[in-house]
């Protein structure tokens, strides 16, 4: 057995989120771009395309993070993508996903309901800066 002491992880590891803040505003987001459409190359796969959010970041302080979350619960969809800020930082982020392949046979409807999100995130805050119900378009 040996000491025991508290250990600041983000000191030992600048990767994990920790505590922080930022002013975060989302200057594109085309939401037309979500939608459903098929395969390329005869796949027989429909495939759910999530468009990149881009984000003006500043004012940041420790180290919070960018949360970009498309959610479309009648496709069991729930996809979500990180990024950490640092303190200092400023400028754009972009935030982007991979297209998530579907089974064409959950795919019955011609639009689903979707929500999306991002939000900045530490330990100890947690603010939405964009928030918004979309339709998804099923194309063939």
């Amino acid at each position: 057995t040996g000491p025991f002491g508290v250990v600041d992880a983000t000191a030992r590891n600048p990767t994990t989120v920790g505590d922080g803040r930022a002013n975060a505003t989302v200057e594109r987001l085309d939401t037309s771009e979500l939608l459903v459409e098929g395969g390329r190359f005869g796949t027989g796969v429909d495939y759910l395309r999530i468009p990149d959010a881009t984000v003006a970041v500043s004012g940041i302080e420790g180290r919070p993070r960018l949360v970009y979350r498309v959610s479309v619960p009648e496709l069991g969809v729930d996809r979500t993508t990180t990024t950490l800020l640092s303190g200092g930082q400023s400028g754009t982020v972009r935030l982007g996903m991979r297209d998530r392949g579907l089974d064409p046979d959950s795919v019955t409807e011609q639009r689903y309901r979707a929500t999306i999100t991002v939000r900045v995130q530490s330990f100890e805050y947690d603010q939405t800066v964009f928030e918004t119900g979309e339709t998804v378009e099923v194309r063939p």
